[in-house]
């Protein structure tokens, strides 16, 4: 796995996140994105 595809895991996780909310209807699916994105970044330093 090379750095050139993280960004598409990521934007794949991200898609997928949104679409199991959408799904099941979860309330907190912006808290759990926002704790993603806050993952990234600490990830990316």
């Amino acid at each position: 796995m090379s750095k050139m595809d993280l960004p598409v895991i990521i934007g794949i996780l991200v898609m997928l996140t949104l679409w199991l909310g959408a799904l099941f209807n979860i309330g907190d699916i912006t808290f759990t994105i926002s704790r993603l994105f806050h993952w990234i970044e600490s990830q990316r330093g």
